[in-house]
């Protein structure tokens, strides 16, 4: 198996060893970071359907203990998030992008899960938003 050479660090040969011999290679053992598994995923569920509107529904999982999380969901012009629900909501400049933060502290374990919702106009676009959560 042949893995990126940014993967391996060099390791001394046994003493002994030839002055000619190649030095030996080994793995990196893998990082140990704490934020690795402090995160979250975002996945959005398609809603009711109207004519002019649809609902949707976004799921947070916790993957490791979070004390919070933020959510973003970004539609496409023309369309335009018209109401949400469970989260309290902010928009950038453009409308485009929503960043729906919990109503209260937002603290999952592991494998926990929370919901919200929200109503887009779509103006004729029937391309469902792309969702992204980051923890904190």
């Amino acid at each position: 198996m042949h893995l990126p050479r940014d993967t391996y660090e060099r390791v001394p040969l046994p003493v002994g060893a030839p002055v000619d011999a190649p030095m030996a290679h080994r793995p990196r053992p893998a990082p140990r970071c704490r934020a690795c598994w402090s995160t979250c995923t975002a996945t959005y569920s398609e809603g009711q359907k109207w004519a002019d509107r649809f609902n949707g529904t976004v799921t947070i999982r916790a993957i490791g203990n979070i004390s919070g999380w933020t959510s973003t969901v970004t539609v496409r012009s023309p369309q335009r998030i018209i109401a949400t629900w469970s989260g309290s909501p902010t928009w950038d400049a453009s409308g485009d992008a929503m960043t729906m933060r919990p109503s209260g502290g937002g603290a999952l374990a592991a494998g926990q899960t929370a919901t919200f919702g929200f109503t887009v106009m779509h103006g004729g676009t029937w391309t469902w938003p792309t969702v992204s959560c980051s923890a904190s």
